[in-house]
């Protein structure tokens, strides 16, 4: 074998392994700030409100809402809600979707308009891409959440919503609201 045959086999051989080791790394760390962040941030700016709630369909294929409806506006930024892999960036039934791996989690967004690429390692806030038009419900986005391919409700990561404030109302202001 003649040296400049070896040289350049081991080279190949030593890009070919650094290669892999940055990509090892990344999914290491990805997988690492995953199980980092708790509490996962709301993909949406604006008012933590649900306009659908997540309701668990009885049986595998049944009927349910396998996910949230945030209210949002067409245009709105879409940020990751936590540190993630990129899984699916593209249109199925005419919207868009966007899928991202968060560790054990599989995080699944439409209608949004990707600014990301299938394999692209996002960090947590990252915009993600924009909210698109043609799903279920007008001007909100959908959140699903899959983990080891049963559904859950998002909430369990995304914190909760506002507690309701319940007030003590006196006699007297019952007394009025009855003689209006």
């Amino acid at each position: 074998m003649r040296p400049s045959h070896f040289l350049a086999g081991t080279l190949l051989s030593l890009f070919a392994l650094c290669s892999l080791s940055v990509a090892s790394l990344a999914q290491a760390q990805v997988a690492h700030a995953a199980g980092a962040e708790q509490v996962w941030l709301w993909p949406v700016e604006g008012e933590h409100s649900i306009r659908l709630e997540y309701q668990a369909p009885v049986t595998e294929y049944g009927r349910g809402h396998r996910g949230i409806d945030i209210p949002a506006d067409a245009g709105q930024e879409v940020h990751a809600p936590a540190t993630g892999i990129v899984t699916y960036a593209g249109t199925i039934s005419d919207r868009g979707v966007l899928s991202l791996r968060v560790g054990d989690y599989l995080v699944s967004f439409e209608p949004v308009t990707a600014v990301v690429t299938e394999g692209d390692v996002v960090v947590r806030g990252a915009v993600l891409g924009t909210v698109g038009t043609g799903s279920h419900c007008d001007e909100c986005v959908h959140v699903g959440v899959r983990r080891n391919g049963l559904y859950l409700s998002p909430l369990k990561l995304l914190g909760s919503l506002p507690r309701a404030k319940l007030e003590v109302w006196s006699d007297e202001h019952w007394a009025s609201l009855a003689s209006e």
